[in-house]
């Protein structure tokens, strides 16, 4: 006659810790994976040499603020687009810090941008009209929210504004 040897009490707690144990490391290792071969988080490859200008981008919206320049834009749609497209005409009123409209030797460019798509953006030239506003004419691919960046320039004087639109079917 065999004598079997009764297992003693909790003879599987160890297993229950080697078990634990292994769920944290296989949930530390996906973790770690997923970490290393997504979005690393790079928005820039210029990071310092952005940081050292950033001084000369406060000296140049202090410069501005002295102009006393006052700006605003505005898409006004056209008729006559094909379906999927919207004409339009971008009019920014440029005006001076004694309320007067900026028209003369003043070099206006815009840029329109899609902040949620990269590859549509435009590069305008803005031309004085007969009212106090300068307009550019524009064809938006797509309704949505659009980014317009404006630049006017004067000799040294330099003003930037940016807005943002969104375009209703």
């Amino acid at each position: 006659m065999s004598m079997a040897k009764a297992r003693p009490r909790g003879w599987w707690y160890p297993y229950i810790f080697v078990g634990a144990f292994g769920v944290v490391l296989a949930v530390n290792l996906t973790l770690l994976y997923f970490a290393t071969s997504t979005f690393n988080g790079l928005v820039t490859t210029t990071a310092f040499e952005e940081g050292v200008a950033y001084n000369r981008e406060i000296a140049a919206a202090r410069a501005q603020e002295t102009l006393g320049w006052t700006a605003k834009a505005a898409l006004e749609p056209r008729a006559g687009g094909v379906e999927g497209s919207w004409p339009a005409d971008l009019v920014v009123s440029l005006t001076s810090a004694e309320n007067q409209p900026l028209l003369r030797d003043l070099a206006v460019t815009a840029q329109i941008r899609r902040p949620t798509q990269a590859g549509f953006d435009q590069a305008l030239t803005l031309t004085a009209g007969t009212d106090g506003r300068w307009h550019a004419p524009l064809v938006l691919p797509f309704a949505g929210q659009w980014e317009v960046r404006v630049v006017a320039t004067r000799g040294q004087a330099v003003f930037r504004m940016r807005d943002r639109f969104v375009l209703t079917p």
